[in-house]
C-alpha cells in the first residue's frame, strides 16, 4: 500500500476531531472531486452545488469511514458518483454529453490566437471522449481529472485494477485513432 493511501486513512480517522488532518484532507481532494464532477456534469454551477453537497456529507458521515473497507478516496468519490446520481434523479436529468459543457471564459492575459486554439483543442477532445462508453469517460475522468490510481478506481467501478489499467489502455488507444 502506497505512503500516501496509508496517510490519507490515517488522516481521515484524525479529521473525527482534528480540525487540521480534515483541512489537509479537504484542501487535497477538493480540486479533484471538483473536477471529477464537472467533467461529468459540465455546468459550473450545478458542479459548485453538488461538490458543496459532497463535503458537507463528508463532513457528517466521516466519522462512518472505516480504513479496513478501503482508501479514502475510495469512500469519498463513492460519495461524489452517490450525490450525481441522486441529483439526476431527483431532476429527472440524465449525464451530459462532454461536448455540451459550456466553455471556460478566457483571461484577458492570453492573446486571442491562443485562446482560439485551446478552444479548438478543447472541443476536439470533447468530441474524441464523447466517442467512449459512458464507463471509459468515468474511468478516464476519476484518472486524469480527479488523479485517482488504478487501485482507488478499481475499488470505486468493482473492477480489479489490471482491467482498470485494460480499460484506460483501450480508451486511450481509441482517442488516438
Amino acid at each position: 500500500m502506497s505512503n500516501l493511501i496509508v496517510e490519507q486513512k490515517e488522516l481521515a480517522v484524525r479529521a473525527v476531531n482534528d480540525i487540521q488532518a480534515f483541512s489537509e484532507l479537504y484542501e487535497y481532494y477538493f480540486p479533484r472531486v471538483y473536477n471529477y464532477i464537472f467533467t461529468r456534469v459540465g455546468e459550473r454551477d450545478t458542479t459548485d452545488d453538488l461538490t458543496s453537497q459532497v463535503f458537507e456529507k463528508m463532513v457528517s458521515k466521516i466519522g462512518t469511514y472505516n480504513p479496513e473497507y478501503g482508501s479514502f478516496s475510495t469512500w469519498l468519490f463513492r460519495i461524489a458518483q452517490n450525490t450525481m446520481v441522486d441529483y439526476y434523479r431527483k431532476n429527472k436529468k440524465n449525464l451530459i454529453s462532454l461536448v455540451d459543457q459550456e466553455k471556460e471564459i478566457p483571461s484577458n492575459d492570453s492573446p486571442i490566437e491562443e485562446l482560439m486554439i485551446l478552444d479548438e483543442d478543447k472541443k476536439n477532445l470533447m468530441n474524441c471522449l464523447s466517442s467512449l462508453s459512458d464507463r471509459d469517460r468515468n474511468i478516464i475522468s476519476l484518472k486524469f481529472w480527479s488523479q485517482l490510481s488504478n487501485q482507488e478506481i478499481a475499488e470505486l467501478v468493482n473492477e480489479s485494477s489490471n482491467h482498470v489499467a485494460v480499460i484506460l489502455y483501450r480508451a486511450i488507444k481509441k482517442l488516438k485513432i
